[in-house]
């Protein structure tokens, strides 16, 4: 819950590992969620987007594996993952990583299940230590 992560001591956080910018994303993150009541389920994906991203430390990437890997959400296409260009750069033998435009054209085709096709281009690059 958030209110017990904003009473862990900054000096128990750092203990495990977090530096002081973690740290305070993660404060803020806690703040956010003790004010805001959301139902995700309820939520488009831009919904939820123009939601998260005010939040400090909450960027595009974020959220995008937000909805892939916690929501479940079918038909996303994180082109800011570097795994998903060096994907697309394999799958179609570029030579060099991808732009944005060219990934949402040439994903169109997968639409609704543009986070299946990520699964399989993360394994395209990873082999079988992405699941």
């Amino acid at each position: 819950k958030p209110n017990q992560v904003l009473e862990i001591e900054e000096n128990q956080m750092k203990e495990i590992g977090l530096s002081n910018q973690k740290i305070k994303y993660i404060k803020e993150l806690s703040i956010f969620f003790s004010k805001e009541k959301i139902d995700f389920e309820t939520l488009s994906n831009d919904e939820i987007y123009n939601k998260l991203i005010k939040i400090k430390g909450i960027g595009p990437w974020t959220i995008d594996m937000f909805l892939i890997f916690t929501l479940y959400r079918t038909d996303i296409l994180p082109v800011g993952d570097l795994g998903i260009k060096k994907g697309f750069k394999i799958l179609y033998n570029l030579k060099k990583l991808p732009s944005d435009d060219y990934m949402y054209r040439k994903a169109k085709k997968w639409v609704p299940y543009r986070s299946v096709a990520c699964i399989y281009l993360w394994r395209l690059v990873d082999g079988d230590t992405v699941f």
